[in-house]
């Protein structure tokens, strides 16, 4: 009961692939490598969106775009490995590879792109601002693992991968490309 407890708790803070990886006792520090997908996905101009909004309503905006965009990820079965600020870090393929990972980055990134020309929408009938975003993916080798000190410590991913992965979707602004 308590076992079940502490899932359903953990579960609302990361996805139950890290869960089971962490009620396996797999929580020391390091990793191990794995070819992963890494999708990065941002707000374009979230300053000027958050000087237009109070925080609640702030909150309140991000709140619902993660929940679209969360969805989608978790959906085609990739982890968030965390929010920046206004972004997400997703992976597809850890702890648990597959042999589609980047097919399903990619086809979290066109979902995500659909959902929010009709979040956008709803969003226009309330007078909210419209969110646009760049998408980066990038697949390669990461180390996988948790990262951090024996007090706190994160299931994540580390690489140049990652970075490329962000660096592609930064690269989108200068573009002009993504919604």
């Amino acid at each position: 009961k308590e076992r079940d407890k502490l899932k359903t708790t953990f579960g609302k803070y990361m996805t139950p692939s890290i869960v089971e990886h962490l009620m396996a006792g797999k929580v020391q520090l390091g990793g191990e490598s794995l070819e992963v997908s890494i999708l990065f996905t941002d707000i374009r101009d979230f300053t000027s969106i958050s000087e237009r909004m109070d925080a609640h309503e702030l909150v309140a905006l991000l709140n619902e775009y993660f929940t679209e965009m969360v969805t989608i990820v978790i959906d085609e079965g990739g982890v968030v490995d965390k929010y920046i600020g206004d972004a997400i870090m997703a992976v597809f393929g850890a702890p648990v590879p597959g042999s589609d990972d980047a097919l399903r980055a990619v086809r979290a990134a066109v979902r995500m792109r659909t959902a929010l020309v009709e979040l956008n929408e709803r969003l226009e009938k309330r007078g909210k601002p419209a969110i646009k975003t760049g998408i980066g993916i990038h697949t390669g080798i990461v180390v996988a693992g948790n990262i951090g000190s024996e007090s706190r410590m994160e299931y994540t991913v580390i690489g140049d991968t990652v970075n490329l992965a962000s660096r592609l979707e930064g690269k989108t602004k200068e573009l002009g490309a993504g919604l």
